[in-house]
């Protein structure tokens, strides 16, 4: 599908992709993502970006999942845990970047 879209779309429709499919499961997303880079259809950093954003949106799910599935406790380790994996993630492709 990622293919697809990105074919009638081009970055933005591949950005968009990412976000909407990372919220049920960002590792299927990141599959597809590395096809497109392995047939030289999208650069690395595209690809890494697109990633980032269903990595990210999966962190929503798994926050609005832990809120309504155990007390406050477990929500605040999950939010914790979520908040620093994604800072850490960011922060070595924005670092990357440079």
């Amino acid at each position: 599908m990622a293919t697809l879209v990105h074919r009638r779309f081009g970055e933005a429709g591949l950005l968009v992709t990412a976000a909407v499919s990372g919220f049920a499961d960002a590792h299927a997303f990141a599959g597809s993502a590395g096809a497109l880079v392995s047939r030289s259809a999208v650069e690395v950093r595209d690809a890494a970006l697109a990633v980032l954003l269903a990595v990210s949106s999966n962190a929503v799910t798994k926050v609005l999942l832990a809120t309504t599935s155990g007390p406050r406790p477990y929500l605040v380790r999950v939010f914790g845990g979520q908040a620093a994996v994604l800072a850490a993630t960011w922060a070595g492709f924005l670092l990357a970047g440079r």
